[in-house]
Protein backbone atom coordinates (compact mmCIF):
# COMPACT_ATOMS: atom_id res chain seq x y z
CA UNK A 1 0.00 0.00 0.00
CA UNK A 2 2.68 2.37 0.91
CA UNK A 3 4.29 2.05 -2.56
CA UNK A 4 1.19 2.53 -4.27
CA UNK A 5 0.80 5.41 -2.36
CA UNK A 6 4.59 6.91 -2.80
CA UNK A 7 4.08 6.08 -6.48
CA UNK A 8 0.43 7.96 -6.72
CA UNK A 9 1.73 11.23 -4.78
CA UNK A 10 5.30 10.69 -7.08
CA UNK A 11 3.01 10.69 -10.19
CA UNK A 12 0.68 13.48 -8.81
CA UNK A 13 4.03 15.74 -8.10
CA UNK A 14 5.44 14.77 -11.51
CA UNK A 15 2.60 15.90 -12.70
CA UNK A 16 2.41 19.66 -11.25
CA UNK A 17 5.91 19.90 -11.55
CA UNK A 18 5.04 19.06 -15.71
CA UNK A 19 2.24 21.54 -14.96
CA UNK A 20 4.51 24.33 -13.22
CA UNK A 21 7.21 23.86 -15.97
CA UNK A 22 4.65 23.79 -18.71
CA UNK A 23 3.87 27.48 -17.76
CA UNK A 24 7.02 28.30 -17.30
CA UNK A 25 8.04 27.31 -20.57
CA UNK A 26 4.92 29.46 -22.12
CA UNK A 27 5.77 32.23 -19.76
CA UNK A 28 9.48 31.97 -21.57
CA UNK A 29 8.48 32.00 -25.14
CA UNK A 30 6.22 34.98 -24.50
CA UNK A 31 8.89 36.60 -22.92
CA UNK A 32 10.94 35.98 -26.17
CA UNK A 33 8.15 36.81 -28.53
CA UNK A 34 7.89 39.90 -27.00
CA UNK A 35 11.72 40.61 -26.79
CA UNK A 36 11.21 39.74 -30.27
CA UNK A 37 8.44 42.52 -31.17
CA UNK A 38 10.22 45.09 -29.49
CA UNK A 39 13.07 44.54 -30.98
CA UNK A 40 11.82 45.11 -34.35
CA UNK A 41 10.19 47.74 -33.71
CA UNK A 42 13.33 49.11 -32.18
CA UNK A 43 15.18 48.62 -34.96
CA UNK A 44 12.55 49.52 -37.51
CA UNK A 45 12.58 53.34 -36.01
CA UNK A 46 16.18 53.09 -35.58
CA UNK A 47 16.08 52.42 -39.18
CA UNK A 48 13.23 54.62 -40.45
CA UNK A 49 15.15 57.60 -38.45
CA UNK A 50 18.77 56.36 -40.35
CA UNK A 51 16.86 56.67 -43.87
CA UNK A 52 15.38 59.73 -43.30
CA UNK A 53 18.48 61.21 -42.38
CA UNK A 54 20.23 59.75 -45.43
CA UNK A 55 17.50 61.02 -47.25
CA UNK A 56 17.97 64.62 -45.95
CA UNK A 57 21.28 64.72 -46.57
CA UNK A 58 20.89 63.41 -50.06
CA UNK A 59 18.42 66.07 -50.64
CA UNK A 60 20.26 68.53 -49.40
CA UNK A 61 22.99 67.81 -52.08
CA UNK A 62 20.81 67.32 -54.64
CA UNK A 63 19.30 71.01 -53.97
CA UNK A 64 23.20 72.44 -54.16
CA UNK A 65 23.97 71.05 -57.13
CA UNK A 66 20.51 72.52 -59.11
CA UNK A 67 21.75 75.65 -57.27
CA UNK A 68 25.30 75.56 -58.85
CA UNK A 69 23.71 73.96 -62.43
CA UNK A 70 21.70 77.32 -61.93
CA UNK A 71 24.46 79.66 -61.20
CA UNK A 72 26.89 78.10 -63.73
CA UNK A 73 24.00 78.57 -66.55
CA UNK A 74 23.74 82.40 -65.46
CA UNK A 75 27.17 82.37 -66.77
CA UNK A 76 29.23 82.79 -63.00
CA UNK A 77 31.91 80.15 -63.70
CA UNK A 78 33.48 81.11 -59.94
CA UNK A 79 30.74 79.26 -58.35
CA UNK A 80 31.68 76.26 -57.08
CA UNK A 81 29.56 73.71 -55.42
CA UNK A 82 31.79 72.60 -52.61
CA UNK A 83 30.39 69.52 -51.22
CA UNK A 84 33.61 68.04 -49.16
CA UNK A 85 32.41 64.73 -47.95
CA UNK A 86 34.56 61.55 -48.32
CA UNK A 87 31.30 59.82 -50.01
CA UNK A 88 30.18 59.53 -53.93
CA UNK A 89 28.67 62.72 -53.46
CA UNK A 90 31.63 64.56 -52.66
CA UNK A 91 33.41 63.04 -55.64
CA UNK A 92 30.66 64.13 -57.93
CA UNK A 93 30.94 67.82 -56.23
CA UNK A 94 34.50 67.70 -56.64
CA UNK A 95 34.45 66.61 -60.70
CA UNK A 96 31.80 69.03 -61.20
CA UNK A 97 33.52 72.11 -59.45
CA UNK A 98 36.54 71.07 -61.89
CA UNK A 99 34.62 70.74 -65.02
CA UNK A 100 33.52 74.70 -64.14
CA UNK A 101 37.14 74.99 -63.52
CA UNK A 102 38.03 73.73 -67.03
CA UNK A 103 34.46 75.45 -68.73
CA UNK A 104 35.78 78.57 -67.48
CA UNK A 105 39.14 78.56 -68.41
CA UNK A 106 38.47 77.21 -72.04
CA UNK A 107 35.89 80.67 -72.12
CA UNK A 108 38.56 82.71 -71.11
CA UNK A 109 41.12 80.86 -74.38
CA UNK A 110 37.87 81.31 -76.37
CA UNK A 111 37.93 85.23 -75.80
CA UNK A 112 41.51 85.60 -75.92
CA UNK A 113 41.19 84.15 -79.17
CA UNK A 114 37.91 85.87 -80.64
CA UNK A 115 39.79 88.94 -79.67
CA UNK A 116 42.66 88.06 -81.67
CA UNK A 117 40.55 86.95 -84.48
CA UNK A 118 38.38 90.35 -84.24
CA UNK A 119 42.05 92.62 -84.06
CA UNK A 120 43.30 91.24 -87.30
CA UNK A 121 39.68 91.28 -89.02
CA UNK A 122 39.78 95.38 -88.14
CA UNK A 123 42.97 95.72 -88.84
CA UNK A 124 43.57 94.13 -92.41
CA UNK A 125 43.70 96.20 -95.31
CA UNK A 126 41.19 93.79 -97.22
CA UNK A 127 37.41 94.18 -96.69
CA UNK A 128 35.17 91.60 -95.26
CA UNK A 129 32.27 91.08 -94.32
CA UNK A 130 29.90 88.35 -93.08
CA UNK A 131 25.83 87.56 -93.40
CA UNK A 132 23.89 85.29 -92.49
CA UNK A 133 22.39 82.49 -95.29
CA UNK A 134 18.97 84.92 -95.32
CA UNK A 135 20.88 88.17 -96.55
CA UNK A 136 21.08 89.89 -93.46
CA UNK A 137 24.95 91.43 -92.78
CA UNK A 138 26.07 90.65 -89.24
CA UNK A 139 29.38 92.49 -89.53
CA UNK A 140 32.08 94.66 -91.72
CA UNK A 141 35.58 95.46 -91.18
CA UNK A 142 36.47 99.33 -91.65
CA UNK A 143 37.88 98.61 -94.99
CA UNK A 144 35.04 97.16 -96.67
CA UNK A 145 32.73 99.78 -95.33
CA UNK A 146 35.10 102.94 -96.38
CA UNK A 147 36.07 101.52 -99.26
CA UNK A 148 32.36 101.66 -100.62
CA UNK A 149 31.50 105.08 -99.23
CA UNK A 150 30.10 104.19 -95.98
CA UNK A 151 30.87 106.31 -93.03
CA UNK A 152 30.14 103.79 -90.20
CA UNK A 153 29.44 100.03 -89.84
CA UNK A 154 26.09 100.82 -88.67
CA UNK A 155 25.38 102.25 -91.67
CA UNK A 156 26.69 99.60 -93.72
CA UNK A 157 24.79 96.58 -91.50
CA UNK A 158 21.33 98.86 -92.40
CA UNK A 159 21.22 97.07 -96.09
CA UNK A 160 21.03 93.38 -96.99
CA UNK A 161 24.43 91.23 -98.23
CA UNK A 162 21.87 91.98 -101.95
CA UNK A 163 22.76 95.75 -102.23
CA UNK A 164 26.78 94.27 -102.26
CA UNK A 165 27.06 91.88 -104.83
CA UNK A 166 26.72 93.32 -108.55
CA UNK A 167 23.98 90.34 -109.46
CA UNK A 168 22.45 88.96 -106.22
CA UNK A 169 21.65 85.32 -108.45
CA UNK A 170 25.39 85.29 -108.15
CA UNK A 171 25.29 85.54 -104.01
CA UNK A 172 23.20 82.87 -104.12
CA UNK A 173 25.09 80.90 -106.24
CA UNK A 174 28.17 81.35 -103.65
CA UNK A 175 25.82 80.38 -100.57
CA UNK A 176 24.48 77.67 -102.25
CA UNK A 177 28.10 76.21 -102.86
CA UNK A 178 29.13 77.21 -99.35
CA UNK A 179 26.26 75.20 -97.88
CA UNK A 180 26.91 72.53 -100.04
CA UNK A 181 31.06 71.69 -100.00
CA UNK A 182 31.35 74.04 -96.61
CA UNK A 183 33.85 76.23 -98.23
CA UNK A 184 34.50 78.75 -101.71
CA UNK A 185 37.11 78.79 -103.22
CA UNK A 186 37.80 80.66 -106.40
CA UNK A 187 34.63 82.19 -106.86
Amino acid sequence: GQILIKTQAMVSNAKQLSVLNHKKVITAQRRADLFVVISLAISSVVLIVVLFSIGENLTRHIAKFIEGVEIIAGGNFDYRVGIDTKDEIGWLSRSFDGMVSRIKESQIQLKDSEQKFRNLIESTPTGIATSTPEGRVIEANPSLYKLLGYESEEEFLSLPATAYWYNSEERKRFRDELIEKGVVKDF
